[in-house]
């Protein structure tokens, strides 16, 4: 297991281990299977980008490049949303078994989110769950003890 501390939000690079590539921030486990989780992030705009960073920088561990661009777009909304209406610490965790990523963002908000049914040119905001919709292979949402945990899912072709 290798676990990072988060850095302080003035300093939002990656660090790097001197190799091929950054190390991500958070915990990140390998052990048959590859997890990562970046937990207790404060819902500030300014982490939104740092979450997106620490997620390609784990992809590229993983050798998962091919996915960077619709894995970071769903986490960057998916932050956004916790920001915008949660308003509470949140964790971002991603799961890779070789055939499915798995990723998902929790926070300690009970009110789950509602997909806008209709958005109109007009609207500021309401396309998130939408894209993720459209982007991600499966999507969800679960209310649980501590708040609620919105979950994703990609099956790259292999």
């Amino acid at each position: 297991m290798t676990s990072r501390p988060l850095p302080h939000p003035q300093e939002p690079s990656v660090g790097s281990d001197g190799g091929d590539g950054p190390l991500p921030d958070g915990q990140l486990h390998m052990d048959g299977f590859a997890r990562w989780i970046l937990s207790a992030v404060s819902a500030q705009p300014q982490r939104v980008p740092y979450v997106r960073r620490q997620v390609a920088a784990v992809l590229h561990l993983w050798d998962l490049d091919d996915l960077a661009w619709p894995v970071e777009l769903v986490v960057t909304e998916l932050a956004a949303n916790v920001v915008r209406h949660a308003r509470t610490l949140f964790s971002v965790g991603l799961f890779w078994n070789g055939s499915v990523l798995h990723g998902e963002v929790s926070d300690a908000n009970p009110i789950l989110p509602e997909p806008a049914l209709e958005v109109t040119p007009e609207n500021t905001g309401g396309r998130g769950l939408l894209l993720i919709s459209e982007v991600a292979d499966r999507w969800g949402v679960a209310r649980h003890q501590r708040g609620k945990t919105v979950w994703f899912e990609f099956a790259p072709a292999r």
